[in-house]
């Protein structure tokens, strides 16, 4: 609003007068714009301020913005009929050229209680179906943007959620309201492409975490840049956040939305998780130098327990979904190593392979076929471990996650 009526009335003190502010808090709110589109939207001269290059986009994006935003907030009658945006893009170029017309959508702007802020906070809580998930991917508390989206509902008049023990439900107005919110960036986006830093920035990115690969050249590498590729074709605006962790640590900071979905490979996913497998590897022995002679495509369990005794076996890291099957494996089978080593590291573990001293339990594919000295046997009743992609299920409609299991699909 200040850069309106300082474009208006040509002079950051005619403004503050007409707006009934401050000259300081209006050179501030320019200030702020400028740093935010990061341009000059007025050049200092002798005769005063003169619109910089690119001022007149500038000052049409912000007639959208305002325009739309009353639109939205005067859409909630008794009806709740959707918001039509189709002709907000024709009314702004006639407000430009017309003072008379300006002067009085001036006064109506003026009065607006809703903001581009609260629309984004809007926007967040919608797509993430959940106020906790939305208040961390936001960076603010949850009781803040409580708060927020009830201011909306009073400006509003109209309830938008409906809530619940498995998060939010969104009411058909929050529906109306969140189409609105979209055609509104979409008119502004078309028209300024630096109108993200104003409008629904950090709600286009996706935060996904994973175990550590085996190796750069690994199916889960791959998926990867897959995913960041596919992602940037469908959403040029958007980002995806990658970060790796132990499976525990994963599900911990999925728990606490801290991310959207995470690639684990636990071989038990927790209640209250939904999953979607991605890839199995079954588990074979590997080694160097063994000289056991495999029946039926099997290395015999007496085999296998005199290779215990005679090397040492190495244990994946205790906090991997590979150790889990490991241990239970060994148990299963009644086998005891007569020496263990635990390596947190899998390219370690399976570089330590090549060494005749040590036998451990690697997947099928992957790191193994780039080991081309190391001997791989099949084992009996040889687990599976199962890379995984999961996610809460009270974020299961939420935007990110649809729109990742949708390019899981199309691969």
């Amino acid at each position: 609003m200040a850069f309106v009526y300082s474009r208006k009335t040509g002079s950051a003190s005619a403004a503050a007068r007409e707006m009934g502010l401050s000259v300081t808090t209006v050179i501030a709110a320019i200030t702020r714009l400028e740093d935010q589109l990061n341009t000059s939207l007025f050049l200092k001269t002798r005769k005063g301020n003169l619109p910089a290059v690119g001022s007149n986009s500038v000052l049409f994006f912000a007639m959208l913005l305002l325009g739309g935003l009353s639109r939205i907030e005067n859409a909630f009658g008794e009806d709740n009929v959707p918001i039509s945006m189709s002709e907000l893009e024709s009314r702004t170029e006639c407000l430009m050229k017309l003072d008379d017309s300006l002067d009085a959508q001036l006064e109506e702007w003026r009065r607006l209680r809703l903001s581009p802020k609260l629309i984004f906070r809007f926007i967040a809580v919608y797509e993430h179906g959940s106020i906790n998930s939305a208040a961390v991917a936001l960076g603010i508390a949850q009781p803040q943007l409580s708060r927020q989206i009830a201011q909306i509902e009073k400006i509003l008049g109209t309830r938008l959620f409906e809530r619940g023990t498995r998060g939010l439900r969104p009411l058909r107005s929050a529906d109306i309201f969140y189409a609105g919110a979209g055609a509104l960036n979409a008119i502004c986006e078309r028209n300024i492409r630096r109108g993200d830093l104003l409008f629904m920035r950090d709600v286009k990115s996706v935060k996904i975490g994973s175990i550590p690969p085996l190796e750069t050249r690994s199916y889960l590498c791959t998926m990867i840049a897959k995913i960041c590729g596919a992602w940037q074709r469908i959403d040029p605006m958007g980002q995806v956040r990658i970060s790796t962790a132990s499976c525990n640590q994963l599900m911990a900071e999925l728990k606490n939305h801290e991310l959207h979905a995470a690639i684990v490979d636990s071989p038990r996913i927790p209640y209250g998780f939904s999953a979607r497998v991605l890839r199995r590897y079954r588990l074979k022995l590997a080694g160097t130098n063994i000289h056991a002679q495999a029946e039926n495509g099997l290395l015999p369990k007496a085999a296998l327990k005199e290779l215990m005794q005679k090397r040492c076996f190495v244990l994946p890291g205790r906090d991997t979904g590979l150790r889990t099957l490991v241990d239970e494996w060994l148990q299963t089978q009644e086998l005891d190593p007569q020496e263990t080593i635990e390596v947190d590291s899998i390219t370690i573990l399976a570089s330590m392979t090549r060494q005749e001293a040590f036998i451990s339990l690697l997947p099928s594919q992957g790191l193994l076929e780039l080991l081309s000295e190391v001997q791989t046997f099949d084992i009996p009743d040889a687990p599976e471990l199962v890379q995984t992609l999961i996610w809460n299920e009270e974020a299961a409609q939420s935007r990110p996650v649809s729109v990742l299991n949708h390019i899981i699909t199309s691969f």
